[in-house]
């Protein structure tokens, strides 16, 4: 009986390399494979990675809030409800993300909750 060369199919393997460092598998994959990055805890408060707080005065609430309605900072009423004056959620969420990269800490409901400028003055005075 003649026996028969049986070859099993080859599957590729991601995680296979080279032998030698530089070179190209099959699959166009070079060296030794690394784990994913694990992902960073975040920092400490007043650590190295904190952003540093910066002053949330009434003008400059305004100035952000006239900036992300395309309107003039003497527009902007600090006593009306801001939904009212034509800010969204997107736009709310835009200023929370965009304060808390400068020190605030606020969420998106603290604001939602008290919508005119000078409730947030008062709130991101003691929270910032």
């Amino acid at each position: 009986m003649a026996e028969t060369a049986h070859q099993e199919a080859s599957i590729p393997d991601p995680l296979r390399t080279t032998d030698s460092p530089g070179t190209s598998d099959s699959l166009g994959t070079t060296g030794t494979p690394t784990a994913p990055e694990a992902p960073r805890a975040p920092a400490a408060p007043g650590g190295p990675e904190a952003p540093e707080a910066t002053a949330f005065t009434l003008d400059r609430l305004t100035r952000d809030v006239a900036e992300i309605l395309y309107i003039d900072a003497e527009d902007v009423s600090p006593e009306e409800s801001l939904i009212e004056q034509g800010l969204d959620s997107i736009r709310l969420m835009t200023l929370v993300e965009n304060w808390r990269a400068d020190g605030a800490r606020i969420s998106f409901v603290d604001l939602a909750e008290r919508p005119t400028l000078n409730e947030w003055a008062e709130l991101l005075a003691t929270g910032a």
